[in-house]
């Protein structure tokens, strides 16, 4: 992992001016700011330029180009590998399937969200939101996001897949590593445990399945 994080590879059917040497996980101003960080690099960079940190990789900083790309994917596939470093040992469903695959993949999970299934997801985030609400009310502030926000999709998420609500503590330190963390190294750590733990589970619910999401997705064919 470390000679990846390290190397620079640029292939030589790049041309040198698209090439940009940014460290995608540290961008100057990331930390205070990420989403200013990722507006000046669109600013100061071509809509689309290659970034030779972490095994190399396309980078698009312009929004017409990217709703372009995503809409093409006879030209520009998800079935690579998604992540950055690149990941061969997993695959990423459903992001990482292209039609008409994508759309089996997909429906056993947009049936976990029908608009009945989302009737009582919706009253179960309300008294979580009126939960979390009261343990700091009385202070009359909060921290939004460590004290409110993060909570929410990690408890629904648990719900829809039938897992111990006393797990979302665990899995919330892993996540917050996983999406925010600038350390690649420890980012594919808390991703291999999050993956482990679902593995786990899914032993479980193929010796005992349920009703959950995890158990139908289990026995989807």
């Amino acid at each position: 992992m470390m000679d990846i994080v390290e190397s620079l590879i640029v292939p030589p059917h790049v041309p040198p001016h698209l090439v940009r040497d940014l460290d995608l996980f540290d961008l100057p101003g990331m930390q205070a700011d990420v989403f200013a960080a990722w507006k000046k690099v669109s600013e100061t960079s071509p809509g689309i330029f290659y970034a030779p940190r972490y095994g190399g990789r396309w980078v698009i900083a312009d929004a017409e180009i990217m709703e372009e790309t995503a809409q093409d994917y006879e030209r520009f596939s998800s079935t690579d590998s998604l992540g950055v470093p690149h990941v061969s040992d997993w695959v990423a469903l459903p992001i990482e399937a292209d039609p008409p695959f994508h759309q089996f993949y997909r429906r056993p999970i947009n049936l976990a969200i029908s608009p009945k299934a989302l009737v009582q997801l919706t009253a179960d985030a309300r008294q979580l939101a009126v939960q979390l609400i009261e343990g700091f009310l009385a202070r009359g502030e909060c921290s939004f996001i460590e004290e409110f926000s993060q909570h929410l999709p990690v408890q629904i998420f648990l719900q829809i897949m039938g897992l111990p609500l006393s797990d979302r503590e665990w899995l919330m330190k892993r996540a917050e590593v996983m999406t925010r963390g600038n350390d690649p190294v420890q980012r594919m750590a808390a991703v291999r445990e999050i993956n482990g733990y679902l593995a786990g589970w899914m032993e479980k619910r193929r010796a005992k399945p349920g009703e959950d999401l995890l158990s139908k997705l289990l026995k989807s064919r």
